[in-house]
């Protein structure tokens, strides 16, 4: 499928019980050849060496072996302690404080033996890598797209060994963040995020079942429909060829997976049900050499699957995604037998789902899940048909559509906010407009009124001064005397 590595080495790998605490200490001092070899081969694989690394070492001189041996003993003075990098990813840092950290994580990880990763192990690394990509999902933010990025990287060098592969597959909450990190904006990260989760599908026995769960909660979460819609999506948003080859990546890996020919079968329509069968010719006009071997291998695999299945129905040629052909082919297979009435039942009851567009996708998406169960059992063993089980239609279809009509409601909650938050900012806006014109103005008034009294007060006293001489002048015309300076003498008589 063309996973690059480290993925290539992981996808192989088997998960094996943990291991005790304290297995990756190198302190056996072999007295025998024997007992060099395996404390060899024991060094070999707590340093994480691949297979054509350890070759040349086995073919060394027992002296040289046992240099080997003491010198994996050492451990870099720079190195800091699992449990103190722990605590370190655990404690609340600044977005740039906590990439360093990262770094310095996946630097050990990358470099230190497995003993190390072992203890990281155990002191809950993986959980707190989980907790930083928790909280860049909760909060994304161009700071936290970094900060994604490198705890990625981080869990992607965990992973590179069965110890890591083998926590990632047991944790409850490892694949659903892996998936819900499928919406980031860095597509960088989404990249990385998706040949994981290839590398996971081919882990036996049940990787292909943990993406599947993990990309099922994405659909719900995001309104329903196929697991496979977000990736389709996916293709439909980005234009960039290594995030599309990572994408076709992960669907080979899940449809190829299943040993039974129904599941690779069931998993495929479901995969051209949720669009990929309408990108497959638009990525065929891309420039990619990569691409274009991952969408060989979707179709050449197909075509071994569809001989297989023409052979079951007696090389009958059908369109699968032609329902007209598929129920041609359904009666088919069952007329004239005893199978025929119950076939004809199923499609008279198909017939009598409620008229309503609202809702009649719920009762088809309902049976579609309770078929596929029966049908894809995996246990080898027919079902009883003196079996009967109830279900609660109403109740379930009723619980899908409040579902969708909560998600519908919370879009418009979403949306009323977002407008109510731009009308108050504009209210806002215009509040403080209006506040700064009324107190423009008052400042205005102030003045023109300051300038008012100035000039009364002016007035005044000119006023004043007028009185006082006038005052003056009638007194000096009353005796006799020469008028007053500066006032004027009294016209002559007619």
């Amino acid at each position: 499928l063309g996973v690059r590595s480290p993925l290539a080495a992981m996808a192989t790998l088997r998960v094996k019980g943990k291991e005790k605490k304290g297995s990756g200490e190198l302190d056996v001092k072999p007295t025998s050849l024997d007992q060099l070899d395996a404390e060899l081969e024991r060094v070999m694989e707590l340093l994480n060496l691949p297979e054509d690394g350890r070759v040349p070492i086995r073919a060394k001189k027992p002296e040289e072996k046992l240099d080997f041996i003491q010198r994996s003993k050492f451990v870099k003075p720079d190195t800091m302690p699992a449990p103190a990098l722990v605590g370190e990813l655990t404690n609340k840092k600044t977005p740039g404080t906590l990439a360093g950290t990262l770094s310095t994580c996946r630097i050990h990880l990358n470099n230190l033996p497995i003993s190390w990763l072992i203890e990281f192990r155990d002191c809950k690394g993986l959980d707190a890598l989980l907790r930083i990509l928790q909280s860049c999902y909760e909060s994304p933010s161009p700071a936290n797209d970094v900060i994604q990025f490198e705890t990625v990287r981080c869990i992607a060098a965990f992973m590179n060994n069965h110890y890591g592969l083998n926590e990632v597959m047991e944790s409850p909450t490892a694949m659903r963040m892996f998936a819900r990190t499928l919406g980031s904006t860095n597509r960088k990260t989404v990249t990385h995020v998706l040949e994981l989760m290839a590398a996971v599908c081919l882990v036996q026995p049940n990787g292909l079942q943990l993406a599947l769960d993990a990309m099922a909660s994405v659909a719900v979460s995001r309104g329903g429909g196929f697991r496979f819609n977000p990736l389709v999506r996916l293709l439909k948003a980005s234009d960039k060829l290594t995030l599309q080859v990572a994408v076709v990546q992960l669907i080979n890996a899940m449809v190829t997976s299943p040993e039974e020919l129904d599941m690779r079968v069931h998993l495929r329509n479901e995969c051209y049900a949720a669009g990929f069968h309408d990108m497959i010719r638009i990525l065929r006009q891309a420039d990619s050499d990569d691409l274009r071997i991952q969408l060989d291998v979707f179709e050449e695999e197909m075509a071994d699957d569809w001989s297989e299945l023409l052979h079951r129905f007696h090389e009958v040629q059908i369109d699968m995604q032609d329902p007209a052909e598929c129920f041609s082919l359904a009666h088919m297979l069952v007329a004239e037998t005893p199978s025929e009435p119950y076939l004809l039942s199923i499609m008279q009851h198909l017939l009598l789902i409620r008229d309503d567009h609202s809702v009649r996708p719920f009762y088809y998406q309902l049976i579609e899940e309770c078929v596929s169960q029966i049908v894809l059992h995996r246990n080898g063993i027919d079902p009883d048909p003196r079996m009967r089980f109830q279900l609660q239609v109403d109740h379930l279809v009723d619980q899908m559509y409040n579902a969708d009509k909560a998600k519908q409601t919370e879009a418009q909650l979403v949306e009323v906010q977002s407008t109510l938050t731009a009308e108050r900012q504009a209210h806002s806006s215009a509040a403080l407009q209006q506040q700064a014109t009324f107190d423009a103005a008052i400042a205005e008034r102030d003045t023109a009124a300051r300038r008012t009294e100035d000039r009364i007060a002016a007035l005044t006293a000119e006023i004043a001064a007028l009185k006082e001489s006038l005052a003056a002048a009638q007194t000096a015309s009353a005796a006799g005397g020469p008028p007053a300076a500066g006032v004027p003498p009294p016209p002559p008589p007619p």
